[in-house]
């Protein structure tokens, strides 16, 4: 029975452990406001109030404007931000012409999280915004992403990214939310 175990491990390949890729989410949005404008357009079809051009116009613009608007919140709660040793993937499935986006460490310039207003709130005022430029190219592209101190972390450090001299904010997980204000890393 002993030869028959060391017989199993013998053929049995050696097992290396697989690193998933760390991933964060988008930003979750509520979908009320598109859809009540896509629902207040559709029912004046349904109704039958559209016998005027103006009213019928209005609802146009109402089931237009209400689709849009839902098209980019589901855009922004689809999004995800994988970190892979190699790269930031920026991966959203409803983004029809580029779904996935890798974006190699060596490449990333720059880095900012921006406190929006005056007592701002965490989840809702603080953005950060990772520029990043393709090889052989003078293009700047741009992400804007909600803020995870985690994923801010992992980026300035991956990416090599240090802190602009004399800024307030040095600790990810310190956000001063008092004033208004861009805080910088870059190389």
């Amino acid at each position: 029975m002993a030869q028959t175990a060391q017989a199993a491990a013998q053929e049995a390949p050696a097992q290396t452990p697989t690193v998933e890729p760390l991933e964060f989410k988008g930003i979750q949005r509520s979908i009320t406001g598109s859809m009540a404008l896509l629902i207040a357009g559709l029912s004046a079809f349904f109704m039958g109030f559209t016998d005027v051009f103006f009213v019928e116009a209005m609802a146009w613009i109402f089931t237009i404007w209400g689709v849009l608007m839902l098209y980019a919140n589901m855009l922004d709660i689809a999004m995800r931000y994988q970190i892979t040793d190699e790269a930031l993937v920026l991966y959203n499935p409803l983004r029809f012409w580029g779904a996935r986006r890798v974006w190699e460490w060596a490449r990333i310039q720059r880095l900012e999280v921006e406190v929006k207003q005056n007592d701002a709130s965490l989840k809702e005022d603080v953005v950060v915004h990772v520029y990043y430029t393709p090889e052989g190219s003078t293009v700047i592209e741009r992400e804007d992403m909600p803020y995870h101190s985690e994923l801010v972390r992992i980026i300035t450090e991956r990416a090599g990214l240090k802190p602009a001299p004399k800024q307030k904010m040095t600790d990810f997980d310190q956000v001063p939310l008092d004033e208004a204000a861009v805080y910088v890393w870059k190389k």
